[in-house]
């Protein structure tokens, strides 16, 4: 796994840059995608948010696109991922979450030919998002450039 610490970023780097982000309702970045998944159960849609910070270094994803699941990724985290998602592969990227720190996003390829984005918060609430067809390939381009924009 990647370790936030080999990066020389910090966890309070992080926590200011989603805070930043969220900051009294406002939204604020330097670039935005936004990509329409589905839930875990294939029944409704999950929308997913990617901001790159005003000052580029980090990438806020908000799962659900809903402020709750909000995390914020360093390069590092997001090299990693982009990385899996084009090889199609499992991974687990430190974030820091706004209001419980650290926290693990992960990416895994599922049974059915998705790849699946998940979070879990404290209480066992868990929040996931699943790509397939069109998606992935979405996911994939959006990690890519998230990846070579964050420095």
């Amino acid at each position: 796994m990647y370790d936030v610490k080999k990066d020389g970023r910090d966890e309070r780097a992080a926590l200011l840059a989603v805070k930043a982000n969220l900051n009294n309702g406002w939204v604020r970045f330097a670039r935005r995608w936004v990509i329409v998944a589905d839930d875990v159960h294939g029944n409704g849609r999950c929308t997913v948010l990617f901001d790159l910070t005003m000052d580029r270094h980090h990438l806020i994803v908000h799962p659900a696109a809903v402020d709750t699941y909000s995390v914020a990724l360093d390069h590092g985290a997001v090299a990693a991922l982009a990385t899996a998602a084009e090889e199609g592969e499992e991974c687990r990227v430190p974030v820091v979450h706004h209001l419980h720190g650290p926290r693990e996003l992960r990416l895994a390829p599922s049974v059915r030919n998705a790849l699946v984005l998940s979070e879990k918060l404290p209480g066992g609430v868990i929040v996931q998002a699943v790509f397939r067809g069109e998606r992935i390939l979405e996911l994939v381009d959006t990690l890519a450039e998230a990846r070579d924009s964050v420095r």
